[in-house]
């Protein structure tokens, strides 16, 4: 896998897990798309360079 797609993937998740507010049990609406955003990247990149590589074979 590549190192872009794992590394947005990390913030993605790392993303998720801070948007939960403990003492209200609430999560920040904002921090979720944007974390949505990085993993859906993620799956981009490492589907695209899966695709290079098995194109090369």
């Amino acid at each position: 896998m590549g190192k872009w797609g794992l590394f947005s993937l990390s913030i993605g998740c790392l993303m998720i897990i801070f948007a939960a507010d403990q003492k209200a049990g609430t999560y920040d609406i904002l921090s979720l798309i944007t974390a949505g955003f990085f993993i859906i990247l993620s799956i981009i990149l490492i589907r695209k360079e899966k695709r290079q590589k098995i194109s090369k074979n």
